[in-house]
């Protein structure tokens, strides 16, 4: 749970405190919820900020909202965005599903 007063400083902020700001609520681990709350910041003009929210986004695989955030961006900066946040779920999916495979192949050589 990130702390509200933390959140709102956050929204407020610009620059080099944003960036300090965004590290240390993203240590904190954020849920759905301020991920949500955190997304339109993804349209700041820092790169890094950028990049980092548009990973949150994808962890929690709200692509919607991350695609609603896109409109008005300078082509190159969506095309970037979007091979990130596709990077990023893609290798959730497959992380998934080599545990999924792993789990059933260990099983496989159980003898009781």
């Amino acid at each position: 749970m990130i702390p509200e007063g933390l959140m709102e400083k956050y929204l407020g902020s610009r620059g080099r405190e944003r960036k300090a700001l965004l590290k240390e609520i993203l240590a904190l681990g954020p849920g759905v919820d301020e991920a949500r709350v955190m997304a339109p910041t993804l349209r700041d003009p820092s790169p890094r900020v950028a990049a980092r929210v548009t990973a949150l986004l994808a962890r929690h695989r709200l692509r919607q909202l991350f695609e609603e955030q896109l409109v008005n961006l300078k082509p190159g900066k969506i095309q970037i965005l979007r091979g990130h946040f596709n990077k990023i779920v893609g290798a959730e999916s497959v992380s998934k599903a080599e545990s999924a495979s792993k789990a059933e192949s260990e099983g496989d050589g159980v003898t009781g």
